[in-house]
């Protein structure tokens, strides 16, 4: 009859094949007295240690895993398997010194207050790993009663475990033993390490297999802190651990991008007719309780924009008492949180290096920033440009939950510009991929659930224009498609079906696309700019066919690509001389300068001066922006003074404000005085009045006159 196990020891490998084999074999070469049974759990994605594990081994059990379910959740599933009266959790880039087992079974046995005991970890030189991690005034020769017992290895009683629930499985990876010690101590047991028993520890031998060996650490941190000491304890704890010499660069990016971006806002903000339109719209939302249910018609009058800026505007405007700058400070403010969103996702596919210059090159675009002081319905643009980036990157790798989310933030954008559009076409493109290589993301994509959620998730932002569609004639989602397959056909050489429709000429655009180049890479040079987004663009080109860096996939060069070509190619064939539909490249065209300038090379002195121009670069852009006034002609506080004036002159008599000069034919044109006047007081009347005020497109001034 086969003897009761006393011990089960329970490994949980990922990728340490070796030490895993080394491991058992010094298990077996201590020969301890006591009765006990090995259980191996693997973890690895992939079977590369069943067969030589089993023929070196065969008393040992083995179990593989679906996936990799962590730490803690790999040492759970083992102690379900386990027979023994204690479990002994082991690393497997361990190697036992003496008999281990025998020496902590015999103190745990003699102490019943005991809830773990540990050996002492060593190094292969004999120095204790113990010295860096735990008090450096203890001799290490004595008993210790410690307060976390090393996940490493700890001896303890089934019972005990089963009792507490084992590993809080929420811990991926890191700090489950340290949670898991603060329970048996709560339960009134005590920790040991004793000294006698050593273990050889290569420290980090199996997380350093793990990629995202930092991110389940600060996660796994941070999960420790809210669970055990609340979540306002928790956030500024773990603020101040993260702080280190990347996130105090990022720091002094997004306070220089704040500075760039509310500098004198109220003063020197951009307010043209297409702000106030939207202005006067969530106004009047506010005080008839009318819900619009679409925005300011585009430059094809029968479509128009979607009406979600008016609802934010409408929302700050309640907040705030209808304050007309409060609009660009919110932009303001959430620009530079994207900056955030831009450093998080190019360190994700990249370097922290590439992750810094992207936010930096973000932070000081002169495009970017003035776009980022003009509160507009493309403004909020970037944010969900980044969001979709990720959410896409996501579902690509594997999360499919990720597509329906894709969807949304698709209909979200296409609320705040039309042109957000041509996205959707990237979306059709990975289909395409994914069906012809048979990829798993696309195939998880066809379940119930998820098609589904797609479903929902498209339609509702979707909902404002198909009410408003029923009763126009759906131009905002039927009509639409079919003019979007129309330009593409126009622009691959179908005839126009009226060719004398004005319209820009490709001279005229190529100057306005040269100019808008400039503006986004470094303003007093067209030719330097041009020629960086060249290089740029090449470079990108390069590393999706020759990438010798492992540590970043092609496809991350590729993604980046796509996300800047797609757009820029739908931009090329509306031909259409308008710097908001270029919105949906700023952060792929500011990481492409990030992978561009973060480039290594042997050479020490070129990389330095890679970066060096990098910062110049940006450096530049900041002075030419304060120096111009961030291209402000005309003061939004002259705007206001001149509002004034309106009210002072009409002395509480109705008049009319009139548009004439350049410009005057749009219905926007005089809304952002009308706005300005309502606010202060005595706006204009809807009626023909005699008392009229004449707003001169050509000098954008108010003419003080009466007819």
């Amino acid at each position: 009859m086969q003897k009761k196990n006393s011990i089960s020891i329970i490994i949980v490998n990922y990728k340490v094949k070796n030490e895993l084999l080394e491991c058992i074999k010094s298990i077996y070469g201590s020969k301890p007295k006591v009765n006990f049974e090995i259980i191996v759990v693997d973890n690895d994605e992939k079977k590369t240690i069943e067969k030589d594990l089993i023929k070196k081994f065969p008393r040992v059990k083995y179990f593989k895993s679906s996936k990799n379910l962590g730490y803690g959740a790999g040492n759970n599933l083992g102690a379900k398997l386990a027979k023994g009266e204690y479990l002994f959790i082991l690393n497997p880039d361990t190697k036992f010194d003496n008999n281990v087992i025998d020496l902590l079974h015999n103190f745990i046995k003699r102490n019943k207050k005991v809830g773990a005991v540990s050996p002492l970890l060593i190094k292969q030189n004999d120095d204790s790993v113990a010295r860096k991690f735990w008090q450096r005034q203890w001799d290490f020769e004595s008993t210790k009663e410690v307060e976390v017992c090393p996940g490493t290895c700890f001896l303890i009683s089934k019972k005990l475990y089963e009792k507490l629930g084992g590993f809080d499985e929420r811990f991926f990876l890191f700090f489950e033993e340290n949670d898991f010690s603060r329970r048996i101590k709560n339960a009134g047991y005590k920790l040991f390490i004793y000294p006698e028993a050593k273990l050889y520890h290569k420290l980090g031998k199996s997380t350093s297999k793990n990629p995202n060996s930092n991110k389940f650490f600060q996660k796994s941190r941070f999960l420790y802190f809210r669970k055990n000491y609340g979540i306002l304890k928790a956030i500024p704890t773990e603020l101040f651990l993260r702080i280190n010499k990347y996130s105090l660069l990022l720091l002094l990016i997004l306070l220089l991008a704040l500075i760039l971006r509310a500098y004198r806002l109220s003063e020197l903000m951009h307010f043209i007719g297409d702000q106030g339109w939207f202005y006067i719209s969530a106004r009047d939302m506010l005080l008839t309780g009318d819900i619009p249910l679409v925005g300011i018609t585009s430059s094809h009058v029968w479509l128009h924009q979607g009406a979600f800026w008016t609802y934010i505007l409408a929302l700050l405007f309640r907040i705030f008492n209808f304050n007309p700058f409060v609009p660009g400070y919110f932009i303001a403010i959430v620009d530079t949180l994207t900056i955030i969103l831009v450093y998080i996702f190019a360190s994700t596919l990249f370097l922290k290096k590439t992750a810094l210059l992207s936010s930096f090159f973000y932070a000081t675009s002169p495009a970017i920033v003035l776009a980022a002081r003009m509160p507009y319905h493309t403004s909020l643009i970037p944010l969900f440009t980044i969001l979709l980036l990720f959410s896409v990157y996501k579902w690509i790798n594997g999360k499919v939950i990720y597509f329906p989310i894709s969807i949304l933030i698709l209909g979200i954008l296409y609320n705040f510009e039309i042109a957000t559009f041509s996205l959707a076409g990237i979306i059709l493109i990975l289909l395409f991929f994914g069906y012809l290589k048979k990829e798993i993301w696309l195939k998880k994509i066809f379940n119930k659930k998820i098609l589904f959620l797609s479903f929902i998730s498209g339609l509702i932002p979707l909902i404002p224009f198909i009410i408003y569609d029923l009763n126009h004639g759906f131009p905002q989602t039927v009509k639409v498609i079919i003019w979007i397959f129309y330009r593409l056909a126009v622009f691959l050489g179908y005839p126009p079906l009226n060719p004398n429709a004005p319209g820009e000429t490709w001279t005229t655009f190529f100057i306005f696309l040269q100019n808008l180049i400039k503006n986004f890479i470094f303003n007093p040079s067209k030719e330097l700019s041009i020629l960086i987004l060249l290089i740029g663009l090449l470079f990108l080109f390069y590393k999706t066919v020759n990438n010798r860096r492992k540590k970043i996939k092609k496809i991350n060069y590729i993604f980046i690509l796509l996300f800047i070509l797609v757009p820029a190619i739908a931009y090329i064939a509306a031909k259409t001389n308008s710097a908001a539909y270029t919105l949906i490249v700023f952060p792929q065209l500011m990481i492409m300068l990030g992978i561009l300038f973060s480039f290594n090379t042997r050479h020490k002195i070129v990389n330095l001066s890679f970066l060096l121009i990098a910062i110049l670069i940006g450096l530049t852009n900041t002075f030419v922006l304060f120096k111009s006034n961030f291209e402000t002609n005309r003061t939004f506080r002259a705007k206001i003074e001149e509002a004034k004036q309106i009210i002072d002159v009409s002395r509480g008599k109705p008049y009319n404000i009139i548009g004439i000069g350049e410009g005057s034919q749009y219905e926007s044109f005089t809304t952002p005085f009308e706005y300005l006047t309502w606010w202060q007081g005595h706006g204009p009347s809807k009626n023909k009045e005699e008392l009229k005020f004449y707003l001169n497109g050509n000098t954008d001034r108010i003419e003080f006159r009466e007819k």
